[in-house]
């Protein structure tokens, strides 16, 4: 890959995406949904680590699309402070079109003070086809309604060109997308000196070259093993194409009692 002569070097961190409401309250769909009258469902929270308020949609698109919890929200804010505290400056946030992404970039936008520009959509960081519900990309929330809920989408930026997203995407294929991606951000933005990226776990791993190196590896990992919620990885890409892994790039956080008990 020739970098453009502009180029200089490039920070790239990967968040992965907050806590989902659909893992913590399996239940939730039926619990907090309720009949306002036979046409149409309201949505009443049962536990102060759900949202306050959703958007309307149908029941079938939050089961495919989940919401982040409460909890998710200000675990996403603190990975931002962290981020701040470690003096690296994001120019821009780019996110993974699913719900739990965008909500958590656009917590740790928000806690940044980016500015107004917004937050950036790119379906190329979207999750592995096989673990994608058929037609998924129908019923991720639009940045219309994104921005009439608060949330604001740069819509100057340019996506990277993809097809359509098969569900027997490959393990290989899917990193290779990631691996894509990463290259395309270097191509195309290479005057931007640091990249924020909200995406799914398994992305962290691409950007470390472990699954890439491994791909059957997606086929496992979870969010309940190595890689968790909200964690971070970051490169450095310096003029010359080295890559240089940023060990520990925010002091670390720990976000319940049961984290506590398992890394002791």
């Amino acid at each position: 890959m020739q970098l453009p002569g502009d180029f200089s070097s490039m920070t790239v961190i990967v968040v992965s995406h907050g806590e989902i409401i659909g893992r913590t309250f399996p239940n939730w769909l039926n619990l907090a949904f309720k009949h306002h009258n036979e046409q149409s469902l309201t949505y009443h929270p049962y536990d102060l680590n759900m949202p306050s308020s959703l958007p309307q949609r149908p029941l079938a698109h939050y089961e495919v699309d989940s919401p982040i919890t409460t909890h998710g929200k200000i675990c996403a804010a603190l990975v931002a402070r962290g981020i701040y505290m470690a003096r690296l400056k994001p120019d821009m946030v780019i996110s993974s079109p699913e719900m739990r992404c965008v909500e958590t970039a656009w917590s740790i936008w928000r806690a940044l003070q980016m500015g107004d520009r917004g937050i950036c959509l790119d379906e190329a960081l979207s999750e592995w086809g096989e673990w994608r519900g058929e037609n998924e990309e129908k019923i991720w929330i639009k940045p219309q309604t994104l921005s009439e809920l608060k949330i604001p989408v740069n819509n100057d930026y340019k996506p990277m060109a993809i097809g359509k997203i098969d569900r027997k995407e490959t393990p290989l294929s899917y990193t290779t997308r990631l691996q894509s991606f990463f290259e395309y951000i270097l191509l195309n933005l290479p005057t931007k000196k640091c990249i924020l990226l909200v995406a799914n776990a398994s992305a962290l791993s691409v950007l470390s070259d472990r699954i890439y190196t491994h791909p059957m590896h997606v086929q496992t990992e979870s969010e309940n093993g190595e890689m968790r919620l909200c964690d971070i990885r970051a490169v450095h890409i310096n003029s010359s194409r080295q890559v240089m892994q940023l060990k520990s790039p925010i002091m670390p956080f720990t976000r319940s009692l049961h984290e506590s008990l398992m890394h002791r």
